[in-house]
């Protein structure tokens, strides 16, 4: 089964130099008590111009992967890390019982409006121990999946059963991620551009698609970009996170 949702249905705020469309993955699919999907709270698509500054604030509970496409943004939080995140230099923060950030763009730095994803993701268990990972993740091979994050094996290590993977698509159709998962849920997200998936559904720039079953539908691009999310259906999760678990 697909289930489609739209870029109209994103929930948009910020002002000035700081623009989010918030996408709740599970939003069609009728559960009134959860807009969430499973252990995927929301997708923050943001862009952050140069003079942007996220103050510090707090996260609790929340598995935090800021994926960047474009531009360079600078973190600081309250294990003492400064940190420059770009598009093959990614972030994951581990929020556990606690754990302060901020997100800046320097303009006597920085030129590039930074374009990114920050994803909100339900830990297996709640108050955990605060962590922020970051790795260096070379940008992956045009029609090839790029594994990014996810519950063992990965760059970065999600605490919570799904993995995140990207891709570049360009004149060429692709199978969806496989799952390793019995029983799976999968999400694609359309970060830039358009596609045709199943030769039945034209997606555009901030649309999704909830895959459910056994399904491996072939996804079509002249050139656009996909980010994958892969879940045990059957995975346990707590909504305590401070945003990925209240919608």
């Amino acid at each position: 089964m697909i289930t489609i949702n739209k870029a109209s249905q994103r929930r948009r705020f910020g002002h000035g130099n700081f623009e989010v469309n918030v996408t709740f993955p599970g939003v069609n699919l009728n559960n009134p008590d959860d807009i969430g999907l499973l252990n995927l709270g929301r997708i923050d698509h943001a862009i952050l111009k140069p003079g942007a500054f996220i103050g510090m604030h707090q996260h609790i509970n929340d598995e935090i992967l800021s994926l960047l496409k474009s531009g360079t943004m600078l973190h600081k939080d309250s294990t003492g890390k400064t940190v420059k995140v770009t598009a093959s230099h990614l972030m994951m923060m581990n929020a556990g019982y606690g754990i302060f950030h901020e997100e800046s763009i320097p303009t006597e730095t920085y030129r590039q409006n930074v374009e990114m994803l920050q994803i909100f993701i339900r830990p297996a268990k709640k108050d955990e121990d605060p962590d922020v990972q970051f790795a260096d993740i070379p940008m992956g091979e045009i029609n090839k999946w790029r594994l990014l994050a996810g519950y063992a094996t990965a760059p970065l290590i999600i605490r919570s059963e799904i993995y995140v993977l990207d891709v570049t698509i360009n004149n060429k159709s692709i199978e969806i991620p496989f799952s390793h998962y019995p029983n799976s849920t999968i999400l694609l997200y359309v970060f830039n551009g358009s596609i045709d998936l199943v030769e039945k559904y034209s997606l555009s720039k901030g649309d999704s698609a909830v895959i459910t079953g056994n399904e491996q539908p072939l996804i079509y691009a002249t050139d656009a970009d996909v980010i994958a999310f892969v879940m045990n259906s059957d995975a346990v999760y707590t909504r305590e996170g401070m945003f990925s678990g209240l919608n």
